[in-house]
Order: C-alpha cells, then sequence, then structure tokens
C-alpha cells in the first residue's frame, strides 16, 4: 500500500501459517544503492537484525535490505524500481508462478521467516520473530 508515488510503504500479509492478516513490513525509500548500503550500516549500529538482503525485486526491479528493529517489527530500506504518476494505475497482481525470481533476482536464499513471520494485526501486541 502506499500513499505516495512509490510502490509500498506498507506491506501486510496472509503468511504461510495462515494465522490471520499480518503487518509484513513498513518501506523506507532511499534515493540511490550507497545509500541502501549506508543505511544498512546505519541499522547494524542501532541494534537491528538483518533479515535478508540487499537483493533485487524481479517484481518491482528495486533493491531491497529487510532487518527486524528492535521490538520485532520488519523494515524495508529499498531503492530504484518504479515511481507510479498514473492517476488511474491498477495494482498488479503477481502470481505464484512468477516464481523466486520474483521476489530476488540475484539468488540469494529468502530466509523463512520472510513468509512466516509478521506482525499480528492485535492492537498493542508486539512479538519478537524466531531466530
Amino acid at each position: 500500500m502506499a500513499a505516495t508515488n512509490l510502490s509500498h510503504e506498507i506491506a501486510f500479509m496472509r503468511n504461510r501459517n495462515q494465522s490471520g492478516s499480518h503487518l509484513h513490513h513498513v518501506g523506507y525509500y532511499v534515493e540511490s544503492p550507497d545509500q541502501l548500503v549506508r543505511g544498512a550500516t546505519i541499522l547494524m549500529e542501532a541494534g537491528y537484525e538483518i533479515e535478508w538482503g540487499p537483493g533485487s525485486h524481479g517484481t518491482s526491479g528495486a533493491i531491497f535490505l529487510y532487518a527486524f528493529e528492535p521490538s520485532g517489527h520488519r523494515v524495508e530500506v529499498w531503492t530504484g524500481g518504479f515511481l507510479l504518476f498514473a492517476p488511474d494505475w491498477e495494482p498488479i497482481r503477481w502470481s505464484p508462478e512468477s516464481g523466486s525470481v520474483a521476489l530476488e533476482m540475484w539468488g540469494s536464499p529468502m530466509p523463512d521467516s520472510y513468509l512466516t513471520y509478521g506482525t499480528p494485526l492485535t492492537p498493542g501486541h508486539v512479538s519478537q520473530p524466531a531466530a
């Protein structure tokens, strides 16, 4: 979901555990790949656990990095990809047939937590991802 011309700023999911809808991540856009690398260093120094990346999403062309902030929420720092300016733009639905290239073009393995962990949409609930 997005409130601006970015492809997304927040993502929700129904995970493989089929335990209802969850917040998957909040996305933060940076201007360039070197800012993403700098962001990775800042996140590590601030105590964030890097979950996955850097990598490249095949569906959007974005370069990504996923991390867990200290209270357990997943954040994505990303750059590149596409911006949306058409007022009548419709969301693209990607099918499972898109395969792993849709999620990661460069070949880094997706951690299990990416498809199984999300923050439950329950007021006041904060949990930690399984290590």
